[in-house]
């Protein structure tokens, strides 16, 4: 398993923040002299910043996915993530995987059905490894609808 730097976690949650699908540049700290730049970054379907993918390009080629959705289902140390546009992807928890839930550290097992998440995961060929799990606790209820006016 890679372990992802602190410059590409950071630009992938800067990238998936603002919402921008096309390139990103960051520096990849595994090459031995100049620093080499992420070859791409892109999204799938019509909602920029819901998923995609980072490419490292360096000795160690590292592709890091991101994704922001609503768990949808949790069994053991995998879950799965459905984004607004329909992308769907299971993750299984890294071992070093780091959680927080609102602004507290938090444990994978805190993570929950119908949580909004945002979530980097180190692509393996053993499947998607979440490194990084923002949970924002469940999706705000929808507001009562008014009391009809009396006749």
């Amino acid at each position: 398993m890679h372990r992802l730097t602190r410059p590409v976690v950071i630009g992938v949650s800067a990238l998936a923040l603002c919402g921008v699908g096309a390139g990103v540049a960051l520096a990849d700290p595994s090459a031995s002299s100049a620093p080499t730049a992420v070859v791409a970054a892109g999204h799938h379907g019509k909602h920029p910043g819901e998923h995609g993918e980072v490419v490292g390009k360096g000795k160690a080629h590292r592709t890091v996915d991101y994704q922001r959705g609503t768990v949808t289902a949790v069994n053991g140390t995998t879950f799965t993530v459905r984004s607004k546009d329909g992308f769907t992807a299971t993750y299984t928890f890294a071992p070093t995987a780091k959680v927080h839930k609102g602004k507290q550290v938090a444990t994978p097992a805190q993570v929950q059905t119908g949580d909004r998440v945002f979530v980097a995961a180190a692509k393996e060929p053993s499947g998607l490894q979440a490194l990084r799990v923002r949970d924002r606790g469940p999706a705000p209820a929808a507001p009562a609808a008014p009391a009809p006016a009396p006749n």
